[in-house]
């Protein structure tokens, strides 16, 4: 059963990176899904034609909640609709699989609630016909990933964060993306359920980072709707 997490956010450059990177080596373990050293992740997220959940993020409100689409690797194999609930550092995560076919009637609005086998599939289906919910931004990017049994503790290094809009390409290798960091910059998550063992918070705070604010979907659209694309 989904619970909450603690969810906590950092800046790291490519240094920091590095350093962090083979301390925690000697510790966790990569999660067992990479592939050379970490995967890809792509997800569609939505939003209302008031861009409610955009502004949740900018206006700084408590709980907020986002729907997406997420594949791996830009892989047909395994696609998965996710909703997020986020409330300060504690964040709720829900996840259903969906088909290949199902993701082009989403985008399309063909989609029907005879098409959901799951309540959250159909919860889905009615936010989007009720709230009128509409494809807002791709999100990409390559995450090298880090997990250790003991407090369900999972730390993941997200780098070359970039954007599109053409969600019908979607699902292709070579869509083509807009960049947001820098070369060097990555984002560093700290997730775990009930504590963080004192050797990582010692790792974290030897390599002074500093605890961000950060949202990939907040950024990524900020980015489009100044017309940087």
């Amino acid at each position: 059963m989904a619970r909450y997490r603690h969810e906590l956010k950092y800046d790291c450059d490519s240094y920091r990176f590095s350093i962090i990177r083979n301390n925690l080596s000697g510790i966790m373990e990569l999660d067992g899904n990479v592939v050379d050293g970490g995967y890809s992740i792509r997800s569609l997220y939505f939003d209302n034609y008031t861009d409610d959940a955009f502004y949740e993020v900018e206006n700084g409100e408590g709980l907020k909640r986002k729907w997406r689409i997420r594949i791996y690797n830009s892989s047909k194999d395994r696609i998965t609709l996710e909703r997020k609930q986020k409330n300060g550092e504690l964040t709720y995560k829900e996840a259903v699989p969906i088909s290949y076919e199902d993701y082009f009637k989403i985008i399309d609005n063909t989609i029907d609630f005879k098409d959901a086998d799951t309540e959250l599939y159909k919860e889905f289906i009615l936010d989007l016909k009720t709230k009128l919910l509409k494809p807002a931004c791709i999100v990409d990017y390559y995450r090298t990933p880090f997990v250790l049994f003991d407090g369900n503790v999972r730390i993941t290094f997200d780098e070359q964060i970039s954007y599109s809009v053409d969600f019908e390409h979607f699902f292709d290798s070579d869509l083509p993306l807009q960049r947001i960091t820098q070369e060097t910059d990555s984002l560093l998550e700290v997730k775990y359920d009930d504590f963080l063992p004192d050797f990582i918070t010692e790792v974290l705070h030897r390599n002074l980072l500093i605890r961000q604010s950060y949202s990939k979907f907040y950024l990524c659209s900020s980015h489009f709707n100044k017309g940087e694309y």
